[in-house]
């Protein structure tokens, strides 16, 4: 990396701190559920789990998957709605079929 252009790098990382540094807390009073806590840190909030909490992630986590799965080359969309809905109902289900 040329020399200036590790120095401006420097400067603004080190400007950036500066700001944050400078940052005040406000104390402000709010309303949370039964149970929520910082855990000894001001800058963290953890609020009780509630089921869809736990729903929302083990939804979004198998649409990820559902979407990540390779498919043959020159399949049509009509072959790949199977393969979707068996990856969603079998986690492990990977179609490596040779045409």
């Amino acid at each position: 990396m040329p020399p200036i252009l590790s120095l401006l790098c420097s400067l603004i990382f080190s400007s950036a701190l500066l700001v944050s540094a400078n940052a005040a807390l406000k104390n402000i009073t709010l309303s949370l559920p039964e149970g929520t806590t910082d855990h000894g840190d001001p800058g963290l909030l953890c609020t009780p789990t509630k089921w869809t909490d736990l729903f929302t992630f083990f939804l979004g986590n198998f649409a990820a998957h559902a979407a990540s799965i390779k498919f043959l080359p020159g399949e049509r969309g009509v072959d790949m709605v199977p393969t979707i809905i068996l990856s969603l109902l079998f986690p492990a289900f990977e179609c490596s079929e040779e045409s």
